[in-house]
């Protein structure tokens, strides 16, 4: 085997390779230069998916003559000049290879200031005239791979490119609100965002995805002498079931950052149980020697020197500035129905009366297992101990003597109504009828009690499970945290560990310690609230089962001395319908 050069072009098309993987690739490359160049209004155009034609036009400074002469050439840019600038960078090009690689896969033109410059797949063809203003630039990418065929065969069909594109076209919207954006699609307008604040932005480029509620908008924002942070994201009913609308920026580039992702839903933890995600977008402004761009030829990722200090910043900034109120049940939400004259013709006789309502029949026990990765309720098999474990968390808080019915003891500032759909503990109190989700609220009560009561029971067999090796690092040097939650470990062998004691009211709940234990190591105060969460979840009241007006009361009590009435994930627990919007919903407005 000998060793040869390889020539120019196919050099060429190997680099170009490393930058333009498809059509959406261009448009990222070609805004950005359009970013640099100061434009206000962009407008990119794609025919069939961007392989017939990608066009790119600006407002921005546009580009000389001389300086057009040196476009398309390697690694030419007015974005760096030395070695130092290359780790400083403050634009969003700056290596100078994605006109050169754009223009070696396609017919490449380039208009601005009264001249044009066309490349044809590495041929050079002379500058001419051109009608374009002398004002901003446009970019013409034509035949997208057609002399590399192999390329085009790994495309997806045109409609797929073209959606690829406009997620680009979005993700360089988000992250510049004050420049107009306007995407069309084989000669149709399909998307314009006018320039706008950031919370406007967000809101017009997720305007109609299933689950984004509008209203569910909030902003964060945090700084340090080193970075700043800022964020734009849903709360309360506004989610999506997979993390794809959770973006992180950092000085404006669109990054893909797993570790970023997770601080921001380890912030939400609290507000969204597991498998609930929020709409978010992230922007982290840093100084720019503390970040390296240069390790992904499409600026996908990026090294951050201080990057544990941004993660808990950010899940600390999320946690403390959502805010958890009880939302009303508005009016629209009722509906209100029609007159309806009554019939008073006689009716026939028809057998035996029946009664309006029939008792539901009871609801089979469904198995619920244990699942650390979330934090919605646990599939487990029914616990026939679980009342009388609730009324041992209650009886502090119970009253000695209550008698039924409960709704006017004259010790309580509420009326307990009873209990809806096996689920809901109906309230009146203050005008306003509550509904209190009665397994959140026990399950926050035990919650609060789990982190206060420290009196721990000695098992008589130690429990004893496997870990992986990282867990078993893990413990060697942390086993002493969960000995302050009152679970004390040993470890017998290598990778084997035993529980020899619990706390007294978690008693009976080996199994999903154990296995909480395996799954969860790093931040010691996330792990301490996701411990105590899952013990309450797994021992509270669930949803489906019969709760005496007793034990309701107990909970109210509790519910109502709360500040913030919601459950250890955050999800808030009472929902109110007041008598006003009642008397509406039956056409009643004295």
């Amino acid at each position: 085997m000998s060793i040869s050069v390889l020539d120019p072009a196919l050099v060429q098309r190997i680099a170009a390779g490393e930058v333009i993987d498809r059509p959406a690739s261009v448009v990222r490359e070609l805004v950005d230069n359009s970013v640099d160049a100061g434009a206000s209004s962009i407008s990119v155009s794609v025919e069939n998916g961007g392989l017939d034609s990608i066009i790119v036009s600006d407002d921005g400074r546009g580009i000389s003559r001389e300086d057009l002469e040196l476009t398309c050439n390697p690694h030419a840019t007015s974005k760096i000049k030395t070695l130092d600038d290359l780790f400083c960078v403050r634009t969003m090009g700056f290596r100078g290879e994605a006109l050169y690689s754009i223009a070696s896969c396609s017919r490449l033109t380039i208009s601005s200031g009264g001249w044009s410059k066309t490349v044809d797949n590495t041929v050079v063809q002379p500058l001419e005239q051109s009608a374009v203003p002398a004002a901003g630039t446009t970019v013409s990418v034509k035949n997208l791979f057609e002399r590399i065929p192999a390329r085009r065969m790994f495309l997806k069909r045109p409609a797929s490119e073209s959606a690829m594109c406009r997620t680009v076209l979005i993700q360089k919207a988000l992250a510049f609100p004050a420049v107009e954006f306007r995407f069309f699609i084989d000669g149709q307008l399909k998307l314009h965002l006018p320039a706008a604040d950031a919370t406007q932005r967000f809101i017009d480029c997720h305007r109609g995805e299933n689950g984004f509620i509008e209203t569910d908008c909030r902003t964060f924002a945090e700084t340090d002498e080193n970075f700043s942070l800022f964020g734009v994201g849903t709360v309360s009913e506004s989610y999506r079931s997979d993390r794809s609308r959770i973006r992180i920026f950092v000085n404006c580039h669109c990054i893909e950052d797993f570790s970023l992702v997770t601080a921001v839903t380890n912030g939400y933890s609290e507000q969204f149980p597991g498998g609930r995600f929020p709409f978010f977008c992230l922007f982290v402004t840093i100084k720019p020697e503390l970040v390296d761009f240069n390790i992904h030829p499409a600026k996908k990722e990026c090294r951050i020197r201080i990057k544990s200090q941004v993660q808990s910043w950010v899940t600390t900034m999320i946690r403390t500035q959502i805010n958890r109120t009880i939302r009303p049940v508005s009016p629209q939400a009722v509906a209100v129905p029609e007159p309806v004259q009554p019939d008073l013709t006689p009716a026939e006789p028809a057998g035996p009366l029946k009664p309006a309502f029939t008792e539901a029949p009871p609801r089979p026990q469904r198995n619920r297992g244990f699942a650390v990765s979330d934090f919605r309720e646990d599939p487990r098999s029914f616990d026939p101990l679980w009342f009388e474990k609730a009324r041992t968390v209650l009886d502090k808080t119970r009253p000695d003597t209550v008698t039924k019915p409960v709704k006017n003891a004259p010790e309580r500032p509420y009326i307990y109504l009873g209990q809806a759909f096996r689920l809901f503990l109906i309230v009146e109190k203050d005008d306003k009828l509550l509904f209190v989700d009665q397994h959140a609220a026990h399950e926050r009560i035990l919650y609060d009690r789990f982190k206060a009561d420290r009196q721990i029971q000695r098992l008589l067999i130690p429990y004893r499970f496997e870990v992986e090796p990282d867990t078993d690092r893990f413990l060697l040097e942390s086993s002493y945290i969960y000995s302050d939650w009152g679970i004390e470990l040993t470890r017998p062998e290598e990778m084997v560990w035993e529980i020899d004691a619990l706390p007294l009211v978690a008693r009976d709940a080996e199994e999903p310690v154990a296995r909480f234990i395996c799954e969860n190591t790093g931040d010691l105060e996330e792990i301490e609230k996701k411990l105590f969460s899952t013990m309450a979840c797994r021992s509270a009241i669930k949803a489906g089962d019969e709760v005496d007006s007793l034990t309701a009361c107990a909970i109210l009590d509790e519910v109502f001395k709360m500040e913030k009435p919601c459950c250890p994930h955050g999800r808030v627990f009472v929902t109110e319908i007041t008598e006003k919007t009642l008397r509406q919903s039956v056409g009643r407005l004295d």
